[in-house]
């Protein structure tokens, strides 16, 4: 199906095998609901269904991502914008039925044959389902993918990190174009490294500027206190606390804290 579908079918079936929304869901996507494209895939989707109320928890893998980009950019090209991502020829969303039509007119394109059997777009939330069952994800990860409703009890005992490593297997199992999740390009990984550089940088910055409001406040007490300690070696015509205050001056002045210890 995917090989004889034009680019808007190839990422309908795409989006709807990663997933697994009801079409009452995938017909109604907005452009402005994507996540940002340019992080590294798997790319986490969610939105809230409309027969449940329950908010998604899935994945855009690496082969959607990819085709996602370049359909989204025939969709600058119309004349007449639309905020979703399946329109119709105006502005709303494409039936329900001009999906069947689709779907249909793609089975028989791709010569599948079903036999008494039709192939729904309600297939693709099965087959996402049953490919979390065959490679061991287990069906309630596949649930709360999905926007199936799951007991708290068992949402709790599955983290995010769980969820997006069982969406990378389920996925692998489902890879249409074998295109996978790969590794950082090199170019990407320097971006990504140059912008940390540059945060520790800021709060390296930070830290400076505070050590030298708080070494300003220490020089003024420190000068505070040795004139206080020189007035009272005067009034007491105390030679011995009048050197030690002299000694302390002259330290203080050539900042003796910040000099490194010597290596012994």
């Amino acid at each position: 199906m995917y090989k004889v579908a034009d680019l808007r079918g190839r990422t309908i079936l795409l989006m709807a095998k990663d997933l697994g929304l009801r079409l009452s869901d995938s017909r109604m996507i907005r452009v402005k609901q994507l996540p940002d494209l340019e992080a590294n895939p798997p790319i986490p989707f969610n939105i809230e269904t409309r027969k449940e109320h329950v908010w998604t928890k899935g994945y855009l893998s690496a082969e959607t991502v990819q085709v996602l980009k370049t359909y989204l950019q025939t969709l600058k090209k119309r004349k007449k914008l639309s905020p979703f991502l399946w329109p119709s020829n105006g502005s709303h969303p494409l039936d329900e039925d001009s999906f069947g039509v689709w779907l249909k007119k793609l089975v028989a394109k791709a010569g599948i044959k079903t036999g008494s059997q039709r192939l729904t777009f309600h297939c693709f939330r099965r087959l996402l389902m049953r490919a979390a069952i065959e490679t061991g994800v287990g069906l309630t990860a596949a649930k709360l993918m999905v926007g199936k409703a799951v007991a708290k009890s068992d949402e709790t005992y599955i983290a995010k990190a769980r969820l997006e490593s069982a969406f990378v297997k389920s996925s692998k199992y489902l890879n249409v174009t074998e295109v996978n999740e790969a590794k950082q390009p090199l170019q990407d990984v320097i971006l990504q490294q140059e912008k940390e550089i540059a945060g520790l940088r800021n709060r390296i910055d930070v830290i400076i500027r505070k050590l030298n409001d708080l070494e300003k406040g220490f020089d003024y007490m420190s000068k505070e206190s040795l004139t206080l300690m020189a007035v009272v070696a005067t009034r007491l015509d105390d030679k011995a606390l009048l050197e030690m205050a002299q000694e302390a001056r002259e330290l203080t002045k050539k900042k003796w804290w910040r000099k490194p210890e010597k290596t012994r």
